[in-house]
């Protein structure tokens, strides 16, 4: 399962970016109120993105977990 944790750790680093991201624009907000918008909007698209990916990935990883439980079963079993 090392891809899927690779994966995973992938996830964690989005949500860091994401969270330097959201600093920078509370920051710029004041200066740049038009540019923050546009940025909270694109985060927020990357945050639905990123639980989309989450939801699939997790999905993937159950079905692979239960296919290799199935066909070890059957090893066992012969």
């Amino acid at each position: 399962m090392g891809l899927f944790t690779i994966i995973k750790n992938l996830f964690s680093k989005v949500e860091g970016i994401e969270s330097q991201v959201e600093s920078f624009v509370a920051e710029v907000e004041t200066k740049a109120p038009q540019v923050a918008a546009k940025v909270k909007t694109e985060v927020t698209k990357v945050k639905k993105a990123t639980a989309k990916a989450k939801e699939v990935v997790a999905e993937v990883e159950t079905k692979v977990k239960n296919a290799t439980t199935k066909k070890a079963t059957k090893t066992v079993k012969k």
